[in-house]
């Protein structure tokens, strides 16, 4: 399954804009419980100017 995403903010002084847009590329298994996520393949297609959207330090990457 593919779901598509883009993160639109304004912030004082800087117009509505998008600032990152991408997609999701989903695999789920059954269980006995029901449905879960298998896996998640994120796909970053845009970054914006977020020079006015961030604030503080970057925080460090998640990595499994």
């Amino acid at each position: 399954m593919r779901s598509y995403f883009t993160v639109i903010q304004a912030v004082s002084g800087l117009s509505l804009q998008p600032i990152i847009a991408g997609r999701y590329r989903d695999r789920f298994a059954r269980t006995a419980d029901g449905w879960q996520f298998a896996e998640r393949v994120v796909t970053i297609d845009l970054i914006g100017d977020v020079s006015g959207h961030l604030r503080g330090t970057r925080p460090a990457p998640v990595t499994d």
